[in-house]
């Protein structure tokens, strides 16, 4: 699936931030998304799942359970956990 889905993602506590990702794998459990921003492990995001050539969006919250500096492209990687 990498390269159909893309992800907004708004952090829900503290501070308003929006970000956009291209999801790089998703499975059962969560999913890693490559984004220009970190975000801190812990944290609570809502996220949206834009999928191909579809206008609507599938609404999720997630917790930021890891990240990392992506070395092999430009931004971090993401490793988000479904609450729901």
């Amino acid at each position: 699936m990498h390269g159909s889905l893309l992800a907004r993602v708004d952090l829900v506590e503290k501070e308003k931030l929006s970000l956009r990702g291209e999801i790089e794998n998703i499975a059962r459990g969560g999913m890693c998304i490559l984004s220009d921003q970190a975000v801190p492990a812990n944290s609570l995001v809502r996220c949206e799942l834009m999928l191909a050539r579809s206008a609507v969006g599938i609404p999720t919250l997630l917790r930021v359970r890891w990240f990392e500096k992506a070395v092999d492209k430009n931004g971090f990687r993401l490793g988000l956990q479904f609450l729901l």
